[in-house]
């Protein structure tokens, strides 16, 4: 098992390999890295917190699992909890050889000396009458944001404390001189986490710490807020800000200086004068932008470090100085909801709290409400928590809705050369305050902020930005120097320089496919950077980048391995968007068609986003090529059913069949007749129909010449021959065939196809339990793998399955994570199948109001998008409504109820489904 670690006897002595924060937030910090390291999701997260708060426990897997997962199934609560314990593992374990956890069957616990935890050193200090330390460990409550039951009470538990450590008497401090500190009309958001790390630097004795980040990131705010509250003991003695936006070279870096320090007017600046002012005293002193500085104003920041044992400088700057000891805080932008949130979770995010303090303020009494989630987390998104950039788009809400600008401001995946719309949305009205008290001028629009950073940049570095922004989602280095031409060799200087300038940020995947959680890195600009340099180039050079951007895809999707890292994949959907759209634009709608035949097989995993699957409609329209053209539609026919798109399916799927030439191989013809079959049956159910083109298909395909349609068509058959004409022996047979076909072939995801096909052929055949059970290991290899499409699906069946042993509560839990996961990732056809599915189980429960309207609006959205109702879909509908018209107490209540669900927005339908309430 992947959490069972065999355990050397522990070294008790070394220190602990690991710093964690619980008061005041989440905050896990290696000694020697930079920045604390991120837990992918609340549950390890919490986990984690659990181990740590009782080190010495041994935790039992049930409570674990009850704790973390209460309510849940236990099945999935099981894999979740080996979910969170590998993630767990793998995170303590990245920087050391000692294992961190002590893991069986029965139990886990943190191995003594791997995790120092800030909630025991406040209890240490408590007992041992530290009043000093014990206030300074105490930043704030257990885990703010969490609220399992068992959090709420220890958070509790240790605020009383707090309580009574406050009521203590306190002797009283100095407070430091403080000159010209900016002061701000609006409150700050997000600065918690980033000031404790700063006060962290400081404390170890750090004394020149640079906050970089690309401009509008709030650098300044958080310098300006965390100087002001310096009075922490041993307190400095003076506290200065100088604003260096309008030096440029060194002597005026020095006079903005000494006038910070109180130097009287006229008395004339020299670095030695500076010097002599700061002689004896602990000062700290905030450089705010540095950036555009030369290299003698950093000589003589290091000349003053140099001669004054008691200066801390705290720089804002968008690259570091480069001075030996400087220590680099990267200030990342707001970090933002994980989709799907809901808006208790978005009420709780910092870059949510500040749009909705900004649009107050022009516009009072706005408020969130059910169904803004998506609108919300879109412009987010568009906008990637920068706080300048939430707090120019904010007045905007005073016209417009959400909604309404998002679609505004969501990014066009081709811009034409000259043109940056967007950026006009992110300013300021009005002329914009330039003093040390307000917004600066280059803060009044994000055009003006970007273009201070271009103007720092040289012209290489300039040409190695735009070819960076052809690209959408990021490019690996070897991809971004195929597109700029000089090959990644020549490009990696200047892209590190670029990064360095804080106008691009890195992450990590397998660009590449392969299935790894970790790849060659992948360099972005920030949204509304890409824009600002794509609108600094002319239409030719473009142009020639865009193809080369189609060619590189190309060759990406021509080397896929048969099982590809999904992750990865999604990571591209962007770049794939923007080649279409460009291929399409650019007058070589062959090129968009060429890059899709290859993806055939993953997109029905990962799934297009509507923009891109709108722009290979576009190219398959303007295609020239009759049988290129004819290959499109048949590819087309699929995703558009699982978009909800039935109807242009179905002629897309007819059209591809139709237009195939009549010299076309054999094999392209039976993959037509497959398509055209699969859609037929998906938005019909009419197996007479289907079953003549699947044995066309299977007739007219050589023998070994595609084993991975002949298994697929096996498939095909095997569920019309289930669900149509009740032959389900011969489905088994034949499932199981296709299921051997994909192992040979080596398709993980098609072979956790094949095994959920198996477990519907079970469940049809009434035997629920046996279903149960074949679905577990698909549940657990499609979490492994990411594979959400193959999850919710499952999840679906097991919910099934468990309504039919009335297991009506663990068959309501099993349907909303379906919904979850469905919703998380855009999968609209597996969404139709849990909305449908839940309502059954709700009224089992006796939740009959969500029942009905939930009814309602799933079967009106099910023959919107994908087909009629059958004669036993129209069953499971009236044995819902009668039986929450039971409970209710008759049908008038009902039928009001049900009219109301059928004027549902969706996003409200599934908060609804997912059992949250309207705020």
């Amino acid at each position: 098992m992947v959490d069972h670690v065999q355990c050397d006897t522990p070294d008790v002595q070394a220190p602990p390999r690991w710093q964690l924060r619980l008061l005041g937030g989440f905050e896990l910090q290696h000694p020697a890295a930079e920045a604390p390291l991120r837990l992918p999701g609340r549950a390890a997260m919490a986990l984690l917190a659990r181990l740590a708060l009782w080190p010495q426990q041994q935790h039992p897997r049930e409570v674990l699992v009850e704790l973390l997962w209460p309510g849940v199934a236990q099945a999935v609560a099981r894999n979740r909890l080996r979910q969170a314990l590998s993630t767990v593992k793998s995170a303590l374990e990245s920087a050391g050889l000692r294992p961190a956890l002590q893991a069986d069957r029965l139990g886990v616990r943190l191995q003594p000396g791997v995790v120092a935890c800030d909630v025991q050193e406040f209890e240490r200090a408590l007992h041992e009458g530290d009043a000093i330390a014990a206030r300074a460990l105490y930043r704030g409550e257990l885990l703010p944001g969490f609220y399992d039951d068992w959090i709420g009470d220890e958070r509790a538990r240790l605020a009383a404390l707090h309580e009574r450590l406050e009521a203590r008497p306190q002797a009283p401090r100095p407070a430091p001189e403080a000159q010209l500190l900016p002061h701000y009309l609006t409150p700050a958001f997000g600065l918690a986490e980033p000031a404790a790390r700063l006060a962290r630097r400081l404390a170890a004795g750090a004394r020149l710490v640079t906050l970089q980040g690309p401009g509008g990131s709030g650098k300044t705010r958080l310098a300006v807020e965390f100087a002001r509250g310096q009075g922490a003991s041993p307190p400095f003695d003076l506290v200065a800000f100088a604003p260096l936006a309008s030096c440029g070279n060194a002597p005026q870096l020095v006079d903005t200086v000494a006038a910070a320090l109180g130097a009287p007017a006229g008395s004339g600046g020299s670095p030695a004068a500076v010097t002599a002012l700061l002689q004896g005293r602990r000062v700290l002193l905030v450089l705010d932008n540095f950036e555009q500085l030369p290299e003698a104003a950093t000589a003589v920041v290091q000349d003053w470090l140099a001669a004054l044992p008691g200066l801390v400088l705290l720089v804002t700057s968008r690259r570091p100085l480069g001075l030996a000891g400087e220590q680099l805080l990267p200030l990342e932008p707001l970090p933002l909801p994980e989709a799907g949130a809901d808006l208790a979770a978005l009420a709780r995010n910092p870059a949510v709290a500040l749009l909705l303090d900004r649009a107050q303020a022009v516009r009072p009494g706005f408020r969130l409400r059910a169904g803004d989630e998506p609108a919300v987390l879109a412009l987010l998104q568009q906008l990637e928590g920068m706080p300048l950039a939430l707090e120019l788009a904010a007045p905007r809400l005073r016209s417009l809705s959400l909604a309404e600008l998002a679609g505004l401001l969501a990014a066009p995946p081709l811009q034409p050369a000259g043109q940056a719309p967007r950026l006009a949305l992110l300013a300021r009205a009005g002329t914009a305050a330039a003093t040390p008290f307000g917004p600066a001028a280059r803060h009044a629009s994000m055009r003006a902020v970007i273009d201070w950073s271009w103007r720092q940049l040289t012209p290489q570095q300039q040409r190695l930005a735009g070819a960076l922004a052809v690209f959408h989602g990021g490019a690996t280095l070897a991809a971004l120097g195929e597109v700029e031409g000089s090959g990644p060799a020549a490009v990696a200087l200047p892209l590190d320089e670029l990064h360095a300038q804080s106008l691009v940020h890195t992450r990590a995947g397998g660009a590449d496919g392969a299935r790894r959680d970790e790849g060659p890195l992948r360099f972005q600009l920030y949204e509304p950077v890409r824009e600002f340099v794509a609108a600094q180039q002319d239409e030719a050079t473009l142009r020639g980048w865009r193809a080369r951007h189609r060619a590189c895809l190309a060759a990406w999707a021509a080397a896929l391995p048969p099982t590809p890292w999904l992750p990865a994949l999604r990571q591209e959907l962007p770049n794939l968007d923007a080649a279409l759209t460009s291929a399409v634009a650019d007058g070589a709608p062959a090129e968009a068609i060429t890059l899709l035949l290859p993806l055939r097989r993953v997109l029905e995993d990962v799934e297009l986003p509507t923009h891109a699957l709108a722009q290979a409609e576009a190219a398959v329209a303007a295609c020239a090529d009759p049988l290129l053209r004819a290959r499109g539609c048949s590819l087309l026919g699929p995703l558009l059913f699982v978009a909800g798109r039935r109807d242009a399916a179905l002629a897309h799927a007819q059209a591809g069949l139709d237009q195939l030439p009549a010299a076309a191989p054999p094999a392209l013809r039976a993959r037509a007749l497959h398509a055209l079959a699969r859609v037929l049956w998906r938005s019909r159910r009419d197996g007479n129909a289907a079953l003549p083109l699947i044995d066309q298909a299977e007739a007219c395909l050589p023998r070994g010449a595609d084993d991975e349609l002949a298994a697929s068509l096996l498939a095909l058959r095997a569920f019309v021959f289930n669900a149509h004409f009740r032959r389900r022996d011969e489905a088994l047979a034949l499932h199981r065939r296709a299921l051997a076909a994909w192992q040979a072939l080596g398709q993980e995801h098609a072979v956790n196809s094949g095994r959920y096909n198996l477990a519907v052929i079970a469940q049809s055949a009434g035997r629920h339990a046996e279903a149960l059970q074949a679905l577990l290991p698909v549940l657990d290899s499609a979490a492994a793998q990411q594979d959400w499409r193959r999850l919710s699906q499952s999840l679906n069946v097991y919910g099934n399955a468990l309504s039919e042993l009335r297991r009506w509560p663990e068959a309501v839990t099993a349907f909303r994570e379906c919904l979850r996961v469905a919703w998380r990732n855009v999968a609209s056809h597996d969404l139709a199948y849990g909305l449908w599915n839940l309502p059954r189980a709700l009224a089992h429960t006796r939740q009959p109001q969500a029942a009905l309207r939930l009814a309602a609006f799933a079967a009106d959205y099910w023959q919107t998008h994908f087909g009629a109702l059958g004669p036993g879909d129209d069953f499971d509908l009236r044995r819902v409504r009668r039986l929450a018209a039971v409970q209710l107490g008759g049908m008038a209540a009902a039928q009001a109820l049900y009219d109301q669900g059928r004027q549902l927005p969706l996003a409200e339908a599934v908060g609804l489904a997912l059992g949250r309430s309207a705020a």
